[in-house]
């Protein structure tokens, strides 16, 4: 584990520099952002009876926001998996062989 709070100056060979923001910015990446449950929710209920996607959750928890992501996409889909019951939504099979959950609400 590394401390992300890596300061660049100016006496710092740019090599240090270089590596400093590459773990600054991998940080970010990988890092999961806390996913608040209530918001989920909301994301949910708003397609009604609709069939939706994990993705289309995240869109909407973001509202369209950049910091969608493949590993915020992953993150949500164990969220919805665990408390698809509390949710009111099961999985649906996909044709497709997308490795996008497809959703139905009860």
């Amino acid at each position: 584990m590394h401390d992300s709070s890596c300061v660049v100056t100016q006496a710092m060979p740019h090599s240090i520099e270089a590596l400093c923001i590459r773990l600054l910015r991998s940080d970010s990446m990988t890092t999961p952002m806390p996913i608040n449950l209530d918001k989920l929710r909301n994301a949910v209920q708003k397609f009604g009876g609709m069939s939706f996607t994990t993705s289309q959750v995240a869109a909407d928890y973001y509202q369209g926001e950049s910091t969608s992501t493949d590993q915020n996409v992953l993150q949500f889909d164990a969220l919805l998996q665990r408390h698809a019951a509390l949710l009111g939504i099961t999985a649906q099979p996909s044709g497709t062989g997308s490795t996008d959950t497809v959703w139905q609400a009860h």
